[in-house]
């Protein structure tokens, strides 16, 4: 059976995605900060790791003996300041892909954002090979592109980036 690293996991995004894993037949490590919502996601078939993701031992440790990992973790307000986009998102990416390079782990799926995009264009016309223009519209944008700049550094890393639009809840 697969084993899937969700960081992430006690946030919005992270237990649906639990929820879909699980209805698929993976086993799932639940990676997240808030230990009330991550043991009320424990199962059968999900366990909760606490951790943070701008620990590098933490990350590793979560990481092992993982299949897959999907990075769903992330500060995603539109405020605050960069060192804490760039510790969480940034530093926190950089985490993530070290552990997955040493651990082995088969596939990593990261979830960025499609706000890397909000350069003033037509967003409905952009092509996936479009690139993105540095843009200074917030630092969520900022640390989100940076984070997505790092993976060309790890081309031994299977890895894929989405960009989902539009979650709410």
């Amino acid at each position: 059976m697969k084993t899937v690293l969700v960081t992430g996991a006690t946030g919005f995004l992270g237990k649906y995605v639990i929820e879909e894993l699980v209805e698929h037949g993976y086993q799932v490590r639940a990676f997240g900060r808030n230990s009330k919502v991550g043991c009320s996601l424990e199962n059968s078939s999900v366990s909760f790791f606490q951790g943070d993701l701008t620990k590098a031992d933490d990350v590793l440790e979560a990481c092992k003996g993982m299949d897959l990992v999907v990075h769903a973790g992330a500060l995603s307000t539109v405020w605050g300041p960069w060192e804490d986009f760039y510790q969480a998102n940034v530093l926190g990416t950089k985490y993530v892909l070290e552990a997955c390079r040493q651990t082995g782990t088969q596939r990593l799926v990261y979830v960025s954002s499609p706000s890397i995009y909000a350069a003033p264009k037509d967003q409905l016309a952009i092509k996936e090979n479009d690139a993105p223009e540095e843009n200074n519209l917030n630092n969520y944008i900022r640390s989100k592109l940076a984070s997505e700049k790092l993976f060309k550094d790890y081309p031994d890393v299977p890895s894929i980036i989405l960009r989902p639009r539009g979650l709410f809840g």
